[in-house]
């Protein structure tokens, strides 16, 4: 016998719910499942119908609850209260909100901040992504999450080196709305190209690397992703009056 709480917890989809329970009645041998709270026996004579009124009843739940979030993200977005999760680079600290309350804001983490530097640096100069995941995993850098174990995660893909890359709140932008999800059903998220509504706020927070910096490291991923050979280089950091540092494009012959 499986125990669950309710129907809404055991599934939010009608033919999910209907789906399993009749696979676990056909099992050999066959498995019950007992809903507390509406104190439904699955192998109870009139469970069918019951199960399948209540099965629909959490269906709309689930979609009332989703067009709910989905309206309270319009309308923060809308006025630029982005949601800001933890990024490599940042930790999350809480400051005054102006209210008498208090409110959660991205603030550099120095030490992961060095790494992501020099990954647009390396990147820049010539290093492919896989060549510096290489290079930070032999060096044991952490990558800011954890093993199953609990101990640091060392180890760097080059899709890790190319989301801090493509990340556009590593110049202190906020890109909301990426994705979607426009199905409730399965929840799985697609990227958004047009189909909603983005945000888009410059100098959200303090920058980790300037947005030139960030343009140059852009246009060098997008040559190598349609299949341009090699990179733009020569491209290099180059040092300027006054101790600035900005990414710089010299073109041969011009």
């Amino acid at each position: 016998m499986i125990i669950t709480k309710a129907v809404s917890r055991f599934a939010r989809n009608l033919m999910d719910c209907i789906g399993w329970v009749e696979a676990l009645q056909n099992h050999d041998p066959p498995i019950r499942v007992f809903f507390e709270q509406e104190n439904l026996d699955t192998m109870s004579q009139t469970s069918g119908i019951i199960l399948f009124v209540l099965a629909m009843v959490a269906q709309e739940e689930s979609h009332m609850k989703s067009e709910s979030i989905l309206l309270s993200l319009e309308w923060r977005f809308s006025r630029g209260r982005f949601l800001t999760p933890r990024l490599f680079g940042y930790d999350k600290v809480e400051v005054p909100d102006g209210f008498g309350g208090k409110k959660k804001v991205l603030s550099i983490n120095e030490s992961e901040a060095r790494v992501v530097r020099w990954i647009y640096s390396m990147l820049i100069s010539g290093a492919s992504p896989e060549e510096i995941a290489s290079t930070l995993t032999e060096m044991a850098i952490p990558t800011g999450g954890r093993r199953r174990d609990g101990t640091l995660n060392t180890h760097w893909s080059p899709w890790q080196v190319m989301a801090v890359v493509r990340n556009e709140k590593h110049c202190g932008d906020v890109l909301a709305r990426k994705t979607y999800t426009p199905n409730y059903k399965d929840h799985k998220a697609k990227k958004n190209n047009g189909k909603k509504n983005k945000y888009f706020q410059p100098d959200h927070h303090e920058a980790i690397v300037s947005r030139a910096v960030w343009n140059a490291a852009q246009r060098i991923l997008n040559s190598r992703r349609y299949g341009h050979e090699g990179t733009y280089l020569p491209m290099r950091i180059q040092s300027h009056a006054h101790g600035v540092r900005r990414a710089a494009l010299s073109i041969p012959g011009s």
